[in-house]
């Protein structure tokens, strides 16, 4: 990961956080598609923030900078009419 523009070793283990009883589940990142990346990456991005009440409410382009320590910006097209976006 990158803080600040300079690599950043996170090391983490493989125990991710799961809901509890018949709901099951990850707690976070959710593995829809089996793959455990979405979970270790947000897990590693918890560790540097301070943990994962720190990531309440976030937005991705945080986390993607992080990621790959390039800025990043959102758009939001919800203003737009349907038949412009395209």
């Amino acid at each position: 990961m990158w803080v600040n523009f300079i690599e950043t070793p996170v090391l983490i283990d493989d125990f991710i956080p799961v809901w509890s009883g018949d709901n099951g589940g990850t707690r976070f990142a959710s593995a829809k598609s089996g793959d455990i990346w979405p979970c270790l990456a947000e897990k590693a991005f918890a560790k540097l923030s301070g943990g994962y009440k720190h990531l309440w409410g976030g937005e991705i382009k945080v986390a993607a900078e992080f990621l790959t320590g390039v800025p990043s910006f959102a758009i939001s097209h919800s203003d737009l009419e349907p038949e412009k976006l395209w």
